[in-house]
């Protein structure tokens, strides 16, 4: 029975750490950073090696406040068609009030090539840093399966 218990809480806690949802500084504005992959047809994942590829990465706002992102890393987590760790990327991007803002990003990742991992999903890790324009930063964290399926 103790066991069992264990089992039970153990499965509630990782059920727990794997949700997918936005986090980030405590406090902080409402602010929702989600990607997308365009651009890139599943034909040059079959071949190993570096690759281009193309996101837009949509920053919701809605406060009414106008908000500077500052800083953008993108990293691909576990197994998928390619895998991508862009590092620190340096931003100025306006994040318009009480609205979406879209901004297109471009990074070289390393596809896993060959016909059975092709079309895996691809699971992103989006870390963005935001100004608010008196010298508070905050950021937000959020998880991303970009589907390799029509592309």
């Amino acid at each position: 029975m103790k066991r069992l218990f264990s089992l039970f809480a153990f499965s509630v806690l990782l059920a727990a750490c794997s949700s997918s949802g936005s986090t980030g500084t405590p406090g902080a504005p409402a602010v929702e950073v989600h990607l997308a992959q365009t651009g890139s047809s599943t034909d040059v994942f079959y071949l190993s090696g570096p690759i281009a590829l193309q996101y837009v990465v949509e920053v919701t706002n809605p406060t009414p406040d106008t908000f500077t992102l500052v800083r953008l890393d993108l990293q691909s987590v576990g197994e998928g068609a390619y895998y991508l760790r862009t590092g620190t990327v340096p931003m100025n991007e306006k994040i318009q009030p009480n609205g979406t803002t879209a901004i297109k990003v471009q990074a070289w990742g390393t596809s896993r090539g060959g016909r059975l991992t092709v079309n895996e999903p691809v699971t992103m890790r989006i870390t963005a840093q935001f100004d608010d324009g008196h010298g508070r930063r905050f950021q937000r964290i959020s998880t991303e399966n970009l589907s390799q399926f029509g592309s």
